[in-house]
């Protein structure tokens, strides 16, 4: 199934301790594609088209759907570090990966798609619980526990700078089509956007 095709389908969001992926074909036809997976959080495609899905707390898992629903979820990643929400680290095929965010280690990961390996690219964080990453291999991550958003460059040694301090625990982060961060914070229940070109500092 390519990458278009998927795009165009309706998803229906899986309960939280019921986790059931469903999916709707443009003819209204409803697939189950797994169920019975507890503590679905996360949940992103990488730019080939692939389906992942994350188990937060006690399973702590990183698992891959099946978008024809023959094959049944394979899991990725055990024990991460209390991964959430995550992003396509822009490879493909062998080299595929994803920026995770490992609350529990106060740390940003990535984690190789073909053998589960997850190697640690900047710790020393509060509460990571986001990360999204731009064409230029940026990652953003939304630190809940310190209540900053950072930017950070993986390399030998990772740079870091703040993007913005002084929110109210930031939960969410996207990319606009303008290049801008869009930002949600869990205790003010705002949604904000950043101009990345003069935040930075």
């Amino acid at each position: 199934m390519t990458w278009p095709s998927v795009r165009m389908e309706r998803w229906l969001g899986p309960p939280f301790y019921r986790a059931h992926w469903r999916a709707r074909r443009p003819n209204g036809t409803i697939e189950t594609w797994a169920a019975n997976l507890p503590m679905i959080n996360p949940v992103n495609f990488t730019a080939e088209g692939r389906l992942f899905t994350g188990q937060i707390g006690k399973p702590d898992t990183l698992i891959e759907i099946d978008l024809t629903g023959k094959k049944p979820p394979r899991t990725i990643a055990s024990n991460i570090g209390c991964i959430n929400a995550f992003d396509d680290d822009g490879q493909r095929g062998d080299q595929a990966g994803l920026y995770v965010p490992l609350a529990d280690k106060g740390a940003v990961g990535r984690v190789d798609l073909a053998t589960g390996t997850v190697c640690v690219i900047a710790d020393g964080l509060g509460q990571p619980v986001s990360v999204v990453a731009n064409e230029r291999s940026d990652i953003f991550v939304a630190d809940y526990g310190s209540g900053e958003i950072l930017k950070l460059k993986p390399g030998a040694t990772p740079d870091r700078h703040i993007v913005v301090s002084g929110l109210q625990r930031p939960v969410g982060l996207a990319l606009d089509k303008s290049g801008h961060l869009v930002v949600s914070e869990a205790i003010s229940g705002t949604l904000s956007r950043i101009n990345l070109s003069n935040r930075v500092k």
